[in-house]
């Protein structure tokens, strides 16, 4: 699944997303760093209100259902925070 295809799915379950499990706003991370494999999905995500261990693993299966494929969900301060300053990151926010 290409790039323009994850995000147009992503878009479709937005909704979904929301009502279930309170996230407002994904975005597709691309990155040269190690810590973002390529052979799978990585999103941050950001949630409305808390978050708790069901938000995030409720979440990504969610999502690995529909991909087939493993799904990443992470938040920006959990990534942030563990990032070297000269990992370049790339979002692609969902519309």
């Amino acid at each position: 699944m290409n790039k323009t295809e994850i995000l147009k799915e992503l878009k479709k379950q937005k909704p979904v997303l929301k009502e279930r499990f309170n996230i407002t706003k994904i975005a597709l991370i691309e990155s040269n760093s190690v810590l973002f494999r390529d052979d799978h999905i990585n999103l941050m995500v950001w949630f409305d209100g808390y978050s708790g261990w069901n938000a995030y693993s409720g979440s990504a299966l969610y999502l690995e259902d529909i991909f087939g494929t493993e799904v990443d969900i992470s938040t920006e301060k959990g990534i942030r925070e563990g990032l070297h300053p000269d990992v370049h990151m790339e979002l692609t926010y969902v519309a």
